[in-house]
């Protein structure tokens, strides 16, 4: 459901972006994509959290009042250092018999990036003190589909590492809204 909502809300980034969406003033579209942005962000991090629930009220009991992106992730961070969501292209099958994850390299929302992008909208969020620099809104706006990509790039198809014994979580979350956001929990064998 999560996932689901991400999705939804990249789209509604996008038709801001795409000028099919408009508040009628250019500083309230940007502020609507920022905030989009930042639901999205927050939804990526309540995914990594229920991911590692069990795990994380041990570390952390109150689990339903946290709402800071930045501090779940470093949270469970602690438990599980390969927390974060690793986007691939599928199974590819090197040596006949044992297909692996062709992980990408490049062109998603990498963990650095998730803490400044969340930041920077945290920043864009609140008004402007007039004895503080002025924020660069049209920089922002601009930047928007690229982020809004990287997102989506990030979640298209993703694993997810749960501890302890490296299970994985095998994601899909097709960019159309009418198919099905599927999960699959993979289990090692163990010998």
């Amino acid at each position: 459901s999560l996932m689901h909502e991400a999705r939804l809300r990249l789209n509604v980034l996008k038709s801001f972006a795409a000028g099919a969406a408009d508040t009628t003033y250019v500083r309230t579209n940007t502020e609507s994509m920022c905030l989009q942005l930042r639901k999205v962000l927050e939804l990526i991090a309540f995914s990594t959290l229920v991911s590692h629930r069990e795990a994380y009220t041990k570390v952390r009991q109150d689990i339903a009042k946290d709402w800071h992106g930045n501090r779940i992730l470093k949270t469970v961070e602690k438990i599980n250092p390969a927390f974060y969501p690793r986007p691939v292209n599928g199974w590819v099958e090197r040596k006949p018999g044992h297909p692996r994850f062709e992980h990408l390299r490049g062109g998603y929302l990498s963990r650095v990036q998730f803490v400044q992008l969340y930041d920077r909208c945290g920043e864009l969020l609140h008004s402007t003190n007039p004895f503080s620099k002025s924020k660069n809104f049209a920089s922002f706006s601009r930047k928007c589909p690229e982020w809004s990509q990287r997102i989506e790039r990030l979640l298209l198809e993703h694993t997810v590492s749960l501890p302890p014994h490296g299970d994985l979580l095998w994601v899909d979350v097709p960019i159309e809204l009418e198919k099905p956001v599927v999960v699959h929990h993979l289990t090692q064998v163990r010998a």
